[in-house]
This record gives structure tokens, sequence and C-alpha cells, in this order.
């Protein structure tokens, strides 16, 4: 506890970098797999920023109706291979923007 603390909140979804270079857009797991594919909906609204080379950290959930991360739903959302609207994306760090390492 205190003023001096920051904290990352989970949301029970999967940690996912997304990577964008020259307008491609490209989100992998921690294990480096690509799962663009799988978040389909994801990887095009990471494709619209205007940015050369951008690589962002973060955490992609399917809501439940109390708006809290659900595993279970985002882990059915994947097995069905759907490309549901319902996935969200939360952005927690942008760690490289067009030659500045943020990090």
């Amino acid at each position: 506890s205190g003023e001096h603390w920051v904290h990352e909140i989970k949301h029970d979804g999967y940690r996912v970098q997304g990577h964008l270079i020259g307008g491609v857009s490209k989100l992998l797991t921690r294990r480096g797999h690509d799962w663009s594919h799988r978040m389909g909906a994801i990887a095009e609204a990471l494709a619209e920023i205007p940015a050369n080379h951008l690589v962002v950290d973060g955490e992609v959930i399917v809501p439940d109706e109390q708006g809290r991360g659900s595993f279970s739903a985002l882990e059915a959302a994947l097995g069905e291979g759907r490309q549901s609207h319902t996935m969200l994306f939360y952005l927690f760090d942008v760690m490289h923007l067009d030659g500045f390492d943020l990090r």
C-alpha cells in the first residue's frame, strides 16, 4: 500500500505483445506464437495505428456480463475460431515507437 506503488490488474485473459512494422501487425503470445489470426479484429485495429514501428504489451480478454474478464469465455471464443468483436485488448505499455525505446 502507499502512494508510491503502481499495480497492474490481472484481467484473467492472455498476455499478448502487439507488433506493428510498416503497416503489418502481429499479436504474439508469451512463448512467441503468432495469434494474429486468432484475434483478427485486434490485429486489424493495431494495424490502423499511425506508426511505422510499434511494440505494445497488454492482455486480451472477453468480458462477462459484469465487464470482468472471463478466461473460460476467452478460451471458448478462441477454441471455436470466432473472430469475436467481444475481445478487448487492455494495453499496458508502449515499449517501442518509431525508433524510440520507451522501456
